[in-house]
């Protein structure tokens, strides 16, 4: 089954890219959103973030997290604060149990995940 959904995965976003198609991929279950069509901005260096948290701008990576089913304990490969198509958005990878890493991108505000569009 999880052969099957990661290969629906590839196939979906090989189409989407392929043909131009401009949306997003979410599988449930799976979590994270896997975005094809976006503008990146500048990234927030870790002092700026942790002030833009500090004075109430964006939530803490821990609330992010826990709004979107990422336990305390799973392990974070990499996390930045970008701006993508002009907000705020937590860029994280974490490593599942299982092996595979899960990309998310959400918005610093209020956890959205991001939806290309």
């Amino acid at each position: 089954m999880k052969q099957a959904l990661h290969q629906i995965a590839n196939v979906a976003l090989a189409g989407m890219l392929t043909f131009g198609g401009g949306g997003s991929l979410a599988l449930p279950g799976v979590g994270g959103v896997f975005s094809v069509s976006k503008t990146l901005g500048a990234c927030l260096s870790p002092v700026e973030a942790q002030n833009a948290t500090r004075e109430g701008r964006f939530l803490s990576f821990n609330q992010i997290k826990r709004m979107n089913g990422v336990g305390d304990n799973a392990t974070v490969l990499n996390r930045q604060v970008c701006m993508i198509d002009g907000q705020p958005y937590y860029r994280f990878t974490v490593l599942s149990p299982s092996g595979p890493t899960i990309n998310y991108e959400l918005r610093a505000t209020d956890g959205t995940p991001y939806i290309a569009g």
